[in-house]
């Protein structure tokens, strides 16, 4: 298969042949948004169900030019790890489709800074781990997780981080 010339982004809102994608890869873009980073593990879980789908889908919007994909590492976990992340362009298309209004403001002074990439998938483990524990048959798991990005636009401030 060729590679797509040039990302699949137009110059109005949204995402060009967005209905063209997979509803699994558009719910992983729109988590995204949020969640800024995820691994293969991750994606195989949040939208994919098995891994080398989500490696070899990953890699396909890798081509599409709607995600980058690279190697995170510091002094803590200096092995790294793959991870990818919505591209700028793809990011602020995006956002436009998600807030049509624009984000949320955010309180006087605050900052939207997020964790290093690094602690961003180390959470996202936390998650991944929630997430393999659930118990279909006596109906437990997780509810609700609330990737970093949208926590800062919650009212509680920056103390929840």
């Amino acid at each position: 298969m060729r590679a797509v010339a040039g990302p699949l982004v137009r110059a109005g809102p949204g995402v060009a042949a967005w209905t063209a994608l997979p509803e699994r890869d558009r719910a992983l873009l729109l988590w995204l948004v949020q969640g800024d980073v995820v691994t293969a593990e991750l994606a195989a879980l949040l939208a994919y169900g098995h891994l080398g789908i989500a490696q070899r889908r990953l890699a396909k919007l890798v081509g599409y030019g709607l995600l980058m994909g690279f190697w995170a590492a510091n002094r803590q976990r200096p092995r790294g790890r793959y991870a990818y992340a919505l591209t700028k362009p793809v990011r602020q298309q995006l956002e436009r489709m998600v807030w049509p209004d624009g984000k949320r403001k955010l309180p006087d002074g605050q900052i939207e800074t997020v964790s290093p990439v690094i602690h961003q998938l180390a959470t996202h483990d936390v998650f991944a781990s929630f997430l393999r524990a659930v118990d279909h048959e006596r109906n437990v798991g997780i509810t609700a997780w609330v990737p970093e990005r949208a926590l800062i636009r919650l009212t509680w401030g920056a103390w929840l981080r």
